[in-house]
This record gives C-alpha cells, structure tokens and sequence, in this order.
C-alpha cells in the first residue's frame, strides 16, 4: 500500500489497487528424452510430452500452478489463523 499526493501536495486517500502480475522465477528442471518423448522432473512434479519443446511448456504450466496452489493454501492458512484469534 502507498499513499499518492496531488500536486498541490495535499494528501489523497489511500489508494488500494490489486494486480496480478507473473514473476520471472528460474527453475532447474531435468529433461530426459525416453521412447515415446520428453519426461521432465523439478519440484516433485513430472510430466511428460511428445517433444521438447511441449515438455518445456507444460513443466513451465505445472509450476506455475503448483505455486499458484501453495500461495493460495498459504493464504487460507493465515485468514483461518486470523479468525482463530
């Protein structure tokens, strides 16, 4: 949260805006090529695809729904925390 001044330098309400924004995170995942295509490992999750690069694309999905579930699951946990109190 920020606060935002006019030009006249008086002092607006706070102003709150949501966003969602999509953060650049490196990951390293194995890619490994067996008989029938692509299987790829990082983070618990495996996956498999008929070529390298829809390897690539659904590893980069499934993360990025994995983390999407932890941050969700995070964000219960401390609403149902607060309520506790």
């Amino acid at each position: 949260m920020s606060e935002i001044y006019s030009p006249r330098n008086r002092p607006n309400p706070l102003v709150v805006v949501k966003a969602l924004i999509a953060p650049y995170i490196r990951i390293e995942c194995k890619f490994w090529q067996g008989d029938d295509g692509w299987n790829a490992e990082a983070l618990g999750l495996m996956i498999h695809a008929p070529d390298l690069q829809l390897a690539k694309n659904y590893m980069e999905a499934a993360l990025g729904r994995r983390i999407e579930e932890l941050l969700h699951t995070d964000d219960l946990s401390r609403r149902a925390k607060a309520d506790a109190a």
